[in-house]
């Protein structure tokens, strides 16, 4: 079969690729659009949309997806969610990031629904070549307004001057005047498959996660990668920390919410224990969702009901 993975926003998520080498290995194969059109998905079985909205009606001769990443962020979040749910049309199957999005999204219409969570590339378990340290602590996520990461740069200003943070990905206007102190560097944009080499450039790995709906919910990609990759993790404290933590018996430094024990001091002191997380590899998530074998069942229904007609 071949799909089409229609992605409307700005930045082309990294999954993208991961499910074209996914698919493409069980011999499907698949195109990226970030506009539909009927012309330019004539020649696909299945369209694949990341939600967003999407209105169009369901089409008697491709199969549709609609997947649901991640719940809607504040401010207005409720109404968010129930605009996508209430205005999308329906599909013949949804994937959803977790079993609470299904559940806060709540669609009682039958459709089929799997799951698959966040995942690591293959790239964060290769071996990677030792690398001296350039900065004490790596910040690598979304830096929106909603993720709060003022607060961690101006305790770094206030308390950790002499500590230098590196900031991996593009750094949005309203950070980048803290760009101006000395012990704040960034990467600019980086490519997925070199976000690694980047990480490994520092001593500690931030995971910086406000502790509001629905961030503390969900399972942090990149606290995930800084695992593969064998770092000591520097953390917020959330309940979704606390139970990985005693579900892999983990052990990551957590900062308090008035960051009184985020020094230097401590966080050299902590006895670390990062996890062995290679069962969260994409393609065991993947391989393990079902989706593949649903997609090639109702295509070779869909197929058999059209001959038959």
């Amino acid at each position: 079969m071949k799909i089409a993975f229609i992605h409307r926003g700005r930045a082309i998520k990294p999954e993208l690729e991961i499910y074209r080498d996914f698919f493409q290995q069980a011999g499907h194969e698949s195109v990226l659009l970030k506009t539909w059109s009927e012309e330019s998905i004539q020649s696909c079985e299945v369209e694949w949309h990341f939600m967003g909205l999407d209105r169009q009606a369901k089409p008697g001769n491709r199969i549709k997806v609609h997947e649901y990443t991640s719940l809607s962020i504040p401010p207005f979040a409720y109404w968010k969610n129930h605009i996508k749910k209430r205005l999308a049309s329906q599909p013949d199957l949804r994937v959803f990031g977790s079993p609470l999005i299904a559940q806060v999204l709540n669609f009682r219409d039958g459709v089929p629904a799997f799951f698959r969570d966040a995942g690591i590339g293959q790239q964060f378990f290769q071996k990677q070549h030792e690398t001296a340290a350039m900065y004490d602590f790596v910040y690598c996520g979304a830096m929106d307004r909603t993720r709060q990461l003022h607060r961690l740069l101006n305790h770094f200003i206030q308390k950790l001057p002499e500590q230098k943070l590196l900031l991996v990905g593009e750094v949005p206007p309203h950070l980048k005047p803290f760009l101006s102190h000395p012990n704040f560097y960034t990467s600019g944009k980086v490519p997925y498959p070199d976000v690694p080499r980047y990480l490994l450039q520092a001593r500690y790995a931030i995971n910086f996660i406000p502790d509001v709906y629905p961030y503390h919910f969900q399972r942090p990609l990149k606290l995930l990668e800084y695992c593969a990759l064998g770092m000591p993790v520097v953390s917020t404290d959330y309940a979704w920390v606390r139970q990985f933590e005693a579900e892999r018996k983990a052990l990551f430094f957590k900062i308090k919410p008035d960051f009184s024990n985020f020094t230097l001091e401590n966080v050299q002191k902590f006895r670390y224990s990062t996890p062995d997380v290679r069962d969260l590899s994409w393609e065991n998530i993947l391989a393990s969702s079902g989706i593949l074998p649903f997609l090639e069942g109702a295509l070779q229904s869909h197929n058999l009901a059209g001959h038959s007609k």
